[in-house]
């Protein structure tokens, strides 16, 4: 299962990665969302929140790309963005699973006969 397209992450990054390189990006990405979501027990899924997580892995992973290809040098920062990234993805995915397996504050109304 694809969670984003390469069109939709290199339209918010800007990345003009080879084809063969988009790939192994998009495929890291479906297995990386996966992990996170077998961690809630579910073994897939879809919408905006699922959506939102691929495309923070995909940013995580071009960022970690370019600081391991020296494209970004030893810019300040670079690396607490992936994390960023990363623990972004893992709290759509958390809100994903809460909402997806019920677990929802709940509200218990008592009726009182008098």
């Amino acid at each position: 299962m694809t969670y984003c397209t390469w069109a939709d992450l290199a339209g918010l990054t800007g990345s003009t990665l080879a084809s063969g390189d988009q790939t192994i990006v998009i495929a890291e990405v479906d297995r990386e969302v996966n992990h996170l979501l077998q961690k809630y027990g579910l073994s897939g899924g879809s919408g905006d929140l699922v959506n939102a997580a691929a495309l923070c892995i995909g940013k995580a992973l071009l960022i970690e790309r370019g600081l391991q290809t020296g494209d970004y040098g030893a810019q300040a920062g670079k690396a607490e963005d992936a994390v960023a990234q990363r623990k972004l993805a893992e709290e759509y995915i958390e809100t994903y699973a809460s909402l997806s397996t019920g677990e929802k504050d709940t509200i218990r109304v008592y009726k009182v006969n008098r």
